[in-house]
C-alpha cells in the first residue's frame, strides 16, 4: 500500500466523530462543537488533538492570515491542513483556497473551509453538516485505512527537475511530466567539455530545481514561478502537476486504473455479496433496474433473465436463494 504524505479522512468518519461530542478534544470551553449548541467538546480526531471543527476552524484562520496578512513566500513552506479528504466526498466549492486548482498556497490537498452556517446541532451531543455530497469516494473502496499504528516514516527523499530560464526559449520544464515511471528529460543534453547540462532547444545551461521539503520532512512540491506546482505521483512516483482538488496526488493512469478497480469492487452479487467477475465465457447476469445495476454471480443465476423488469422481480426470483 502506497504512503501518503498526510493522513487522509473520509467524509463517512468526519460524519461520525461530529456525531458523537465525547468531550476528548484538547480545545477543552473552546471547542468549536460547543458554539453549536451541544452539551460537550467535539470528539478528536485520530492522531490529532482536535476535532473536526477545530481542525477547520483554525486551519482557515491561519490560511486567511497567510493570504491577507502575510506575503507570497510564506505558503511555499508549510503545510497548513493536518489531514486532507478523499477525492469526491465534497464540491469543491468547499474546499479551502479552491480557485487556483494547481497553485500551492500552503494547502496540500482537499481540505473543508469553516463556515458556521454548514452546520446544525441534531441532538445534545451530535452534529450534522449541511453540505452538498457529490459523489462517493474512490480511495476507501480499494485501500483500508488504520489510523491506530500508523508510525512516522523516514524522511522522505528530497527529488529535483531541470528548467530552462531563457526568456526566447519555448520550454520551460525540461522533466518528463505525468508519463508513467518516466524519470529524466527528453528535453536535455549533457556537455562533457563544460560538465553542464543543457537545454536541447536553445543549448542554455538547465537550470536544477530541488522540492520543498514542507513539516514535518514532507518533501510535496515543487514551485517554480514560471512553470507552477509539481508534485510526485503516490502510487509510481511519476512527476506530475499538483492538483490541490486531488489526494493522493497521482498520475493519470494510476488515477484512472484506481477508478476503474474501484467501479469493479462495486459489482457484487445480489444473493452473496461476492465479487463478480465478466468473462467471455459469461456466467454473470447484469440487471439494470431503477438506473441501478444489479448483478448475479454463476452459482446464483435465475432462468427467468428476461422477465425480470423490476426490482420486486429480482427479489422474488431471488428469495429462496437469500434464504439458504
Amino acid at each position: 500500500m502506497p504512503i501518503f504524505p498526510q493522513l487522509s479522512f473520509a467524509r463517512s468518519l468526519e460524519e461520525e466523530y461530529l456525531l458523537d461530542c465525547d468531550g476528548s478534544c484538547a480545545s477543552g470551553i473552546r471547542c468549536v462543537s460547543l458554539s453549536h449548541g451541544v452539551s460537550r467538546a467535539g470528539r478528536r480526531l485520530p492522531l490529532l488533538e482536535v476535532c473536526v471543527l477545530c481542525a477547520r476552524q483554525q486551519t482557515t484562520r491561519l490560511y486567511n492570515e497567510l493570504l491577507f496578512c502575510g506575503n507570497a513566500t510564506e505558503g511555499g513552506h508549510l503545510l497548513l491542513n493536518p489531514y486532507c479528504n478523499h477525492e469526491g466526498d465534497y464540491d469543491v466549492r468547499c474546499y479551502l483556497d479552491n480557485l487556483e486548482r494547481h497553485s500551492f498556497h500552503a494547502i496540500g490537498g482537499p481540505f473543508i473551509a469553516y463556515d458556521p452556517e454548514h452546520y446544525k446541532k441534531v441532538s445534545d451531543c451530535g452534529i450534522e453538516q449541511t453540505l452538498r455530497l457529490v459523489e462517493s469516494n474512490w480511495l476507501s473502496r480499494l485501500f483500508t485505512f488504520d489510523y491506530s499504528g500508523i508510525k512516522p516514516g523516514p524522511r522522505r527523499p528530497q527529488w529535483w527537475a531541470y528548467f530552462c530560464r531563457n526568456p526566447r526559449c519555448k520550454l520551460d520544464l525540461l522533466n518528463f511530466v505525468d508519463k508513467v515511471c518516466a524519470e529524466g528529460s527528453p528535453n536535455i543534453v549533457y556537455d562533457v567539455s563544460q560538465d553542464n547540462v543543457l537545454c536541447l532547444k536553445c543549448n542554455q545551461k538547465a537550470t536544477k530545481v530541488f522540492s520543498t521539503c514542507l513539516t514535518p520532512n514532507i518533501h510535496l512540491i515543487l514551485q517554480d514561478s514560471i512553470a507552477g506546482t509539481f508534485s510526485r505521483c503516490s502510487f509510481c512516483n511519476t512527476l506530475i502537476r499538483f492538483d490541490k482538488y486531488r489526494f493522493p496526488q497521482c498520475c493519470g493512469a494510476c488515477h484512472e486504473t484506481h477508478l476503474k478497480m474501484s467501479i469493479e469492487r462495486l459489482q457484487v452479487c445480489y444473493v452473496c455479496n461476492t465479487f463478480v467477475h465478466h468473462s467471455r465465457r459469461g456466467g454473470c447476469q447484469t440487471f439494470n433496474l431503477n438506473n441501478t445495476k444489479y448483478f448475479l454471480c454463476r452459482n446464483h443465476r435465475v432462468q427467468a433473465f428476461y422477465s425480470i423488469k423490476t426490482l420486486a422481480d429480482l427479489k422474488s426470483s431471488t428469495k429462496d436463494l437469500q434464504q439458504m
